[in-house]
């Protein structure tokens, strides 16, 4: 299935398009946990919030994480 991992910085919205296919929710998790750390490390100086948002084929919100 296919999983959209979308990020917001400072209430800057950044919509994952692409997506990225997992066979289980345990490659979701590590995907979600690759990406979060990801945004943390890439954040802008200045940055007070960070949000990552996984979402499926269908429309709704799987998991929220904020670093």
């Amino acid at each position: 299935m296919l999983y959209f991992f979308d990020t917001r910085d400072n209430g800057s919205f950044v919509k994952d398009d692409v997506g990225i296919d997992c066979t289980d929710l345990d490659s979701v998790k590590r995907e979600a946990a690759l990406s979060l750390a990801e945004l943390a490390r890439d954040v802008l100086p200045g940055s007070i919030e960070r949000v990552l948002s996984v979402r499926c084929e269908t429309p709704a919100t799987l998991s929220s994480g904020t670093c």
